[in-house]
């Protein structure tokens, strides 16, 4: 089994000019940042647009990069500086039943975003459910559905969210807890979730 090449190691291949390397990087985190993104905007296309100019700025200020962070986290946060700019021009509409195709795979938010509180054939089978996530899902504070996307949805560490957002790891656990319970609390209410469970 061959062992791919870490993350340092392509990014110096890369940043003495070895484009392949930088390739690598790119088909590594596509899928990732371009998941991010459009849960950040919700609008494929303008999602794509933003993980193209994403890697387009990576691979232009690659050699600025700087090995105390991670790649990825410096990835997320380039990713993550051009999703406010576009959130300052406009409203994200963010929709769970709007599947996001990569490649041959289809990801549906609502597939990903209840984190074990519901059982998964409950939500798939609920339109009204799912009506009532999105409506949740929005009512959130841009702080929490953030910390919410990248920790719950996305799978990164504190550590990670703590450099992409420019805050402390105890502010991302803090947000993180309240953007879950807030999510809990305003999705039973929305849809009483006690009365379907068995």
């Amino acid at each position: 089994m061959d062992i791919l090449p870490s993350d340092e190691i392509l990014v110096k291949r890369a940043k003495e000019g070895d484009k392949s390397s930088f390739d690598e990087l790119y088909q590594k985190y596509k899928k990732r940042i371009l998941n991010y993104i459009y849960r950040m905007v919700g609008n494929q296309m303008i999602a794509e647009e933003l993980t193209q100019d994403t890697f387009v700025r990576a691979y232009m200020h690659l050699r600025d990069y700087r090995e105390r962070h991670t790649f990825s986290a410096w990835l997320y946060k380039i990713a993550h500086n051009l999703v406010m700019n576009e959130l300052r021009v406009c409203k994200p509409d963010v929709s769970l039943d709007e599947p996001l195709v990569v490649g041959d795979e289809t990801i549906r938010l609502i597939d990903t975003v209840v984190n074990g509180t519901t059982a998964p054939d409950l939500i798939a089978k609920s339109h009204e459910l799912r009506e009532a996530i999105q409506k949740v899902l929005n009512s959130l504070s841009a702080e929490h559905r953030r910390v919410l996307v990248l920790c719950d949805i996305q799978g990164l560490s504190y550590e990670e969210v703590s450099e992409i957002l420019d805050i402390n790891v105890g502010t991302v656990a803090s947000r993180l807890s309240r953007a879950r319970e807030q999510f809990n609390r305003k999705l039973r209410i929305e849809y009483d979730l006690d009365k379907d469970v068995v």
